[in-house]
């Protein structure tokens, strides 16, 4: 399996999938629950996945192998877990020492069940939904019944989110394949207003097709797109998060132009940009999340 960001999840997810079954057989148990299980484990134990090298072309593969593997104690000293009470992350411009189970990675989900409190959508999608997890975040922090749309690329990714979703059968949730390569909402026919999501998914695209933003926002008549991606460096400031942050993305051949898609589809009026801020949050200091934040321009709403 050569070696992409694509193969990686697929591996990763049915890591991940393996670990859940028995969690998930638990009597009376529910989807945060077994995600919580998960992210415990994910602070004691780091994934490695198994490659082989083609020593006549010198190429490297991933063999479907994977292994868990505990994690060393980071400097700061060590928790009765094992886990470090403290980790650096990135805020704004600057490196802040945070407890290490602060729980940054629910921000997004708390801060969109607090939007759809005001806000009435026909239809919530996440674009690269992974396991699911901000989607049930969000329907246990106040959000409504659903549907959900699991829109995820890793088949592995769309069966743990099945399995998940099959212990609350009150949440309407809605697996669908999703490649941000070659985006197609067509499922979406039918619904006007809808709430579109990127949570660190965009993040692991190199460069996005130039009609990415088009194709978004002709799914539905009224259309809101929140991406929570780590998009700061883009903006062009001259400090050292920013600096960090273009190395940790350039290095993985992660993404590099989400902004510059964003100001051109602003631009030409397929999308009108209501928010953007970098840097508001993070979990490690190199890969700090931004917000952006559109809707579909009135003047194309569709009555």
């Amino acid at each position: 399996m050569a070696i992409t960001n694509e193969a990686f999840y697929e591996i990763a997810w049915r890591a991940r999938l393996a670990l859940v079954d028995s969690w998930c057989a638990e009597p009376g148990t529910n989807p945060v629950r077994v995600l919580h299980q998960l992210e415990f484990h994910e602070l004691g134990n780091q994934l490695g996945l198994d490659m082989a090298l083609n020593t006549v072309t010198g190429e490297k593969t991933y063999t479907g192998v994977y292994k868990w593997y505990p994690r060393t104690t980071e400097p700061g000293g060590a928790l009765p877990t094992g886990v470090p009470p403290f980790l650096p992350v990135a805020i704004r411009d600057r490196e802040v020492m945070m407890p290490s189970y602060a729980d940054f990675g629910g921000i997004p989900a708390r801060w969109i069940a607090h939007h759809l409190q005001s806000n009435n959508y026909d239809a919530i999608v996440e674009l690269g939904s992974g396991s699911g997890r901000n989607l049930f975040d969000i329907y246990y922090h106040g959000g409504p019944r659903g549907p959900y749309f699991a829109c995820e690329y890793a088949e592995s990714g769309r069966q743990l989110t099945a399995k998940l979703a099959a212990l609350d059968p009150s949440i309407d949730v809605r697996i669908r394949p999703f490649d941000h390569k070659a985006p197609d909402l067509s499922f979406l026919a039918g619904f006007k207003r809808v709430l579109l999501l990127s949570i660190h998914s965009i993040e692991q695209i190199n460069r996005l097709p130039d009609n990415y933003f088009d194709v978004l926002a002709a799914a539905a008549p009224e259309i809101t797109g929140m991406h929570f991606e780590p998009f700061g460096f883009q903006l062009g400031r001259d400090n050292e998060i920013a600096k960090r942050q273009l190395d940790h993305i350039a290095g993985r051949g992660w993404n590099l132009d989400l902004l510059e898609k964003l100001r051109d589809a602003d631009k030409r009026g397929a999308i009108h940009m209501t928010f953007l801020s970098d840097n508001l949050w993070g979990n490690t200091p190199e890969n700090p999340t931004s917000v952006a934040i559109w809707e579909t321009p009135p003047k194309k709403r569709k009555k």
